[in-house]
């Protein structure tokens, strides 16, 4: 239903209650109101806003969905007036989500593409065109469009609700711990099957972290962000021989996390090799902590 259709059906059945008069959207209970208010967002194209604040660049969508082509801009129900404004932005908030980290300059270039895993259309934002989401072995995208900055006071990070910060590494190493019987004993740091290793994963920031310049930009407290999640990329991994003989796992970034925190998730890896066994214990333990945040 058409918020037109809406707003008119609303003023029929509500027309003996204020005597025969125009039904005025202000005259609805506030709950009504911020039904209309989130029509209002979803009828303008499952918008996507990018902006900056400080040296971040935040991208703001208001469905994880989108099928269409974005306006480049705030859409013009906005300039009714100042309560109308402000009470559609608080909707806003509430819904939409905000990326931090997900793209380094602006204008950026928006990419449709359909996941066959989750049997639905999404975004993926990037800073150039010529990115692994158009090559032929992937789902082609729908459509390219641009992402510009906007300019407002009204876009600010301290009110949003659900935030998602993409920054997170896995840091591998590799030990050598066995070089008794090394083909190549002059060689600093050997690659060859000859030596025993263990391979290390940690999960932390990138060089030069992000989230601890943003948490003065976010509200952590009870009536502040009720979601945060952060992504973990593959990082670089500086070896490619498979002859590991042990893994070990360092899970101490979960156990500093703030409790606003509800979910960890690792990006994809896309034409490099990881070590299966590694990524997978990586994968089961973001799954057991996603799920004990679900539970409280």
């Amino acid at each position: 239903m058409s918020t037109k259709r809406m707003l008119l059906d609303l003023e029929e059945e509500a027309g003996p209650l204020v005597c025969g008069k125009a039904l005025h959207i202000f005259q609805l209970p506030r709950e009504l109101r911020d039904l209309v208010y989130d029509c209002l967002w979803q009828d303008w194209q499952d918008i996507i806003l990018a902006f900056r604040q400080d040296e971040h660049i935040v991208v703001a969508r208001y469905k994880h969905q989108n099928t269409d082509q974005p306006p480049h801009g705030f859409p013009s129900w906005l300039s009714v007036c100042r309560q109308m404004r402000s009470e559609s932005f608080k909707c806003f908030y509430a819904t939409a989500y905000f990326s931090v980290g997900e793209i380094d300059v602006l204008p950026a270039y928006g990419h449709r593409l359909y996941s066959a895993s989750s049997m639905a259309w999404t975004s993926v934002l990037s800073n150039h065109v010529d990115v692994h989401w158009s090559r032929p072995f992937r789902s082609r995208p729908v459509s390219v469009f641009p992402v510009k900055e906007i300019r407002s006071d009204l876009l600010l990070l301290k009110h949003a609700k659900n935030v998602q910060v993409s920054e997170l590494e896995i840091d591998w190493t590799i030990h050598s711990v066995n070089r008794s019987f090394c083909h190549h004993p002059f060689l600093a740091g050997c690659v060859w099957a000859c030596c025993e290793r263990v391979l290390g994963l940690a999960i932390k920031p990138r060089e030069g972290s992000i989230f601890s310049n943003l948490r003065p930009l976010l509200n952590l407290g009870k009536n502040g962000i009720r979601n945060l999640e952060f992504t973990i990329k593959p990082g670089y991994l500086p070896w490619s021989q498979n002859t590991t003989r042990v893994t070990m796992y360092d899970w101490s970034f979960f156990d500093d996390l703030p409790t606003c925190v509800r979910a960890v998730t690792v990006e994809a890896e896309v034409g490099l090799w990881y070590p299966a066994t590694a990524v997978t214990e990586l994968r089961r333990k973001c799954e057991e902590f996603n799920c004990s945040r679900a539970c409280t």
